[in-house]
């Protein structure tokens, strides 16, 4: 895999034959194509995954009553300290929803030690999320009619 912002000089393929998949951001597949590249170049790539993503910081994604708490796991991953972690918080789209996902988050370093990338598996959990927030208010229901059973009972006549 090759990721479309690795500058000009950088774009060999090491094995000599160029990427399957290609994940891009929409600028940098703009200049792609105006330089010609992606049909010369990449006309092997099976796959193109124009990355909306990249086009800002994740810290833009996450929710910012979440975000100290994904600060925190990613300085100590990038301390050493761990090499991956897995947290599940909330997401905010561009519409301004929240969504609730499960990242599974893990550093990959050089040959010397040094982070070089890391790699999120990201989950979307919303509708877990929601299924467990019914079924908690149906259990409370539940146990209010529960007890309000026991107190008719209590109190009814012999």
């Amino acid at each position: 895999m090759w990721h479309g912002d690795v500058p000009r000089g950088d774009r060999a393929w090491t094995d000599g034959e160029p990427p399957h998949i290609l994940m891009i951001t929409p600028e940098s597949l703009e200049v792609l194509m105006r330089e010609g590249v992606l049909s010369r170049d990449l006309s092997h790539a099976r796959f193109v995954i124009v990355d909306e993503l990249h086009a800002f910081a994740f810290e833009q994604l996450i929710h910012p009553d979440d975000l100290a708490e994904n600060m925190r796991w990613i300085r100590q991953m990038l301390d050493g300290q761990m090499d991956s972690f897995v947290i599940e918080n909330r997401y905010v789209r561009k519409d301004g929803q929240t969504v609730w996902v499960k990242k599974s988050v893990s550093l990959v370093r050089e040959a010397g030690g040094a982070p070089q990338w890391i790699i999120a598996l990201v989950e979307d959990m919303t509708q877990r999320r929601q299924a467990e927030a019914a079924l908690k208010d149906s259990i409370e229901r539940e146990r209010a009619r529960a007890a309000e059973m026991e107190i008719l009972m209590d109190t009814a006549p012999a």
